[in-house]
């Protein structure tokens, strides 16, 4: 087994998100929730680049959602404030923690074990690796994967046909995603600063995922799994809610909750079905057999 950066990752998504929406409902009172969401994006940059694909589309969201809400510029200034100063904690930490294991450098480490002896390749000399910052910079900036951004040779149309591939086999299926449009749906009507956010957000990453074209390309579609995710919460929700204003009322002295809990039953069986099978087969062989990665 091997530790991975890309659940922690996700984890960080999901909060700059639900903090996000969180000040959204209150912009001019939940300041906290913004320096919170910019906190958590500054320290992204510690874990995962993909963290960092939130940030159009979360500046964009802020500086929107102030000018509709006609709040008065001393509350312009708290919030942009409150933004700036989490961003600047967040980084601040980051460089931090990057310059205190830089100062330990072990020989396994990934500068002395992938950057050095490979450096001829990216076109880098042993000047440019000198200094901490130097170091943190290539590292930061991943010099090794930078060819695989906008490689010129991308056939926009396939890339997307395999993302959707990928979205209906192994990640998700046909009922979920159908379950997905719902949400958003949902959420461009009951909540439009919200469907506006989700909308921005798959676009602007999913632009940037299917120009990028590393080895393990799949594990750059989870930022957008999660914004998919999030939308067949929606969609379940929304379904799930009406059952429940009509089949948890009694009609004609009868009550209708077999069917409501048939509805739940059915939900969690549309949430577990894509993956459930490799799952218990995982389980009675006692070992993740789901994973199919070989490391060196």
């Amino acid at each position: 087994m091997i530790a991975e950066v890309y659940t922690p990752g996700l984890a960080f998504l999901s909060a700059v998100l639900c903090s996000l929406w969180r000040w959204h409902d209150a912009p001019a009172e939940r300041n906290r929730a913004l320096l919170f969401a910019a906190l958590l994006s500054g320290l992204g940059l510690g874990v995962h680049a993909f963290v960092v694909l939130i940030a159009p589309t979360a500046v964009v969201f802020v500086i929107s959602t102030l000018w509709l809400q006609r709040l008065h510029w001393a509350q312009w200034r708290r919030a942009l404030l409150a933004a700036l100063v989490g961003l600047g904690l967040g980084v601040g930490v980051f460089l931090l923690a990057s310059l205190a294991i830089d100062a330990n450098n072990p020989p396994s480490s990934f500068i002395w074990v992938a950057i050095y002896p490979s450096r001829s390749i990216w076109g880098l000399e042993v000047t440019d690796l000198d200094s901490p910052f130097e170091r943190l910079w290539v590292t930061m900036t991943g010099r090794q994967w930078q060819d695989a951004m906008f490689p010129g040779d991308v056939d926009g149309v396939d890339e997307c046909l395999a993302y959707l591939a990928r979205l209906i086999r192994p990640e998700f299926s046909a009922p979920m995603l159908l379950c997905a449009v719902l949400g958003v749906a949902v959420l461009l009507r009951a909540r439009p600063g919200l469907g506006v956010f989700w909308l921005v957000a798959f676009v602007t990453m999913s632009f940037f995922i299917l120009n990028y074209q590393p080895p393990d390309k799949a594990i750059f579609y989870l930022p957008t799994n999660l914004l998919v995710a999030v939308a067949i919460g929606c969609g379940a929700g929304c379904v799930l809610e009406w059952a429940r204003r009509h089949l948890l009322t009694a009609r004609k002295g009868r009550s209708l909750a077999p069917l409501y809990l048939l509805a739940v039953a059915l939900s969690v069986l549309l949430v577990v079905q894509p993956s459930a099978a490799l799952r218990w087969q995982a389980l009675r062989d006692g070992a993740a057999t789901f994973v199919r990665e070989v490391f060196v």
